[in-house]
């Protein structure tokens, strides 16, 4: 048996309690080295059976191609959700979202590969049936027959009639979904009238469906119902549609509403931002006793004059990754309190973009020679009210990118004016660039462009998103303009003074 890593023995700890399989695998071979009970419920076997099966043996044989494809991509780079299926033992199938990236490598031939595994069987289903329910609500299909079918559809199902939507049919479903106990307390009312605790803007969105005859939705969107006897208001979260039903003259006379609970998919998502957010507090104290003794080692070994240049170079490098690990302890936070109510709020201050830019780009020059960092301002001074910590993070993140991204080198620069009552940053780079077809997504969460797979650039694709959310929370907006193959440049216009 191979030797059990450290990280190896803190599996169990990370990854134990989690709703989601997560499993531990070859590149090579999908042969599983370490499993969480959750991915041995999902395989029907014990976790400890796990280790030592391949993956290939337990997917239908027509996945097997498409997983030996996705674990050795993942072993150079985080790669893309593939699904994959299995067969329970009834003959059923189930299918999972896979997730794989790189766990530890041991050399050149031996790679282990993390999977996520999450069971998305209930979710297709219902998106296959929502599917075939439009075309049958659009189609010619009998009315009584129609009924039949939503009454056993998998989804909270209602049909209303007219430019107050007033409830002609809802399904049991329905009626669960809403807390209420029989279809009489909707039939005849209106949506409103039946449903008063619901927020009016999905009122709004069957308003905008009925008048324009297109067709609206939503993704977790948050329902809060009140469930009879409980006294009290309840947070579901649902998917949703909101589709015109037309008569036999193509005129809109009435709304389908279909709604998929996904509370369980949107409460273990914000158990998995409480566990990063849990892990990066955790982090925090030993990167401060961190940073505190790399200053403290500084004082010492300068104490009899300066240090030797080899040294000073080392603890520089030490010093800045510190600082680049804080700041991404930083952001984790930031990022997993987005999901709440309360989401993280800026702490304003009056700030100087010259001196924070220049030491950005003073910390980044020593530690990559190959790339020329340079601050171009004819301000001496730009003043404005931010949150100066957050700001410094996104632009080093900026930084970073540009840098990481331009792999052989050459100018990176960190231009500053203003116009007007905006502070205008732009951050560029002739690098690798992004391709046109992603530049509209490349600020989401984990979002990366295809074009670095294979070339072993790290990242954890959350600094883009990260970015956005802060300065839109300043009032300010961010933008790219790249070209892939002739580099990018990412500009943030902020406004002087931002509102708290």
């Amino acid at each position: 048996m191979d030797h059990v890593t450290p990280a190896e023995l803190g599996f169990g700890r990370l990854f134990g309690t989690l709703r989601d399989g997560v499993l531990v695998a070859d590149a090579a071979s999908a042969r599983i080295v370490l499993a969480n009970p959750a991915a041995g419920r999902l395989f029907g076997r014990a976790a400890g059976d796990l280790p030592g099966l391949s993956l290939f043996d337990l997917l239908l044989g027509r996945f097997r191609e498409p997983l030996r494809a996705e674990l050795q991509r993942a072993a150079q780079d985080p790669a893309e959700p593939i699904e994959v299926v299995l067969a329970d033992a009834d003959g059923s199938e189930r299918t999972l979202e896979a997730t794989f990236s790189l766990w530890d490598e041991r050399g050149p031939d031996r790679r282990l590969v993390l999977a996520v595994l999450h069971d998305v069987t209930a979710r297709r289903r219902a998106e296959e049936d929502l599917r075939l329910l439009a075309d049958t609500v659009s189609g010619e299909i009998g009315r009584y027959r129609l009924m039949e079918v939503l009454k056993q559809a998998p989804a909270a199902i209602a049909v209303t009639r007219g430019p107050q939507h007033v409830f002609d049919y809802v399904n049991p479903l329905f009626v669960q979904a809403a807390g209420r106990q029989d279809i009489h307390q909707f039939l005849g009312q209106s949506a409103r009238a039946a449903l008063p605790e619901v927020d009016r803007r999905y009122g709004e969105l069957m308003d905008e469906a009925y008048a324009t005859g297109q067709a609206q939705t939503v993704k977790e969107a948050l329902v809060r119902v009140e469930r009879e006897g409980a006294g009290k208001l309840v947070d579901r979260w649902f998917n949703m549609l909101f589709q015109p039903v037309r008569n036999s003259e193509g005129q809109v006379d009435g709304v389908f509403v279909y709604a998929v609970d996904v509370t369980p998919q949107v409460e273990a998502r914000h158990q998995k931002d409480d566990f990063l957010a849990a892990i990066a507090h955790d982090l925090r104290n030993p990167m401060t006793s961190i940073k505190g003794l790399l200053e403290l080692l500084r004082m010492r070994l300068s104490s009899g004059g300066e240090l030797p240049p080899a040294a000073a170079q080392t603890i520089d490098h030490m010093d800045a990754a510190a600082q680049r690990l804080t700041r991404l302890i930083e952001q984790i936070v930031d990022l997993s309190t987005l999901d709440m109510e309360e989401p993280f709020r800026l702490e304003l201050s009056s700030v100087d973009l010259v001196p924070l830019l220049n030491g950005l780009v003073t910390t980044a020059r020593p530690l990559h020679p190959r790339h020329e960092v340079e601050l171009v301002a004819e301000l001496a001074s730009l003043t404005g009210t931010w949150d100066g910590p957050r700001l410094e993070r996104v632009v080093a993140n900026l930084l970073e990118n540009a840098i990481k991204y331009s792999p052989h080198g050459g100018p990176v620069t960190i231009g500053l004016d203003r116009e007007g009552d905006w502070a205008v940053i732009t951050v560029r780079d002739d690098g690798l660039g992004i391709p046109s077809s992603e530049l509209e997504r490349i600020f989401g969460r984990f979002e990366r462009g295809t074009n670095v797979r294979g070339k072993n650039i790290a990242g954890s694709g959350l600094g883009l998103s990260y970015a956005r959310h802060v300065v839109e929370l300043h009032g300010g907006a961010i933008s790219v303009d790249s070209q892939e193959g002739f580099g990018s440049a990412f500009t943030v216009r902020l406004p002087l003074h931002s509102a708290p």
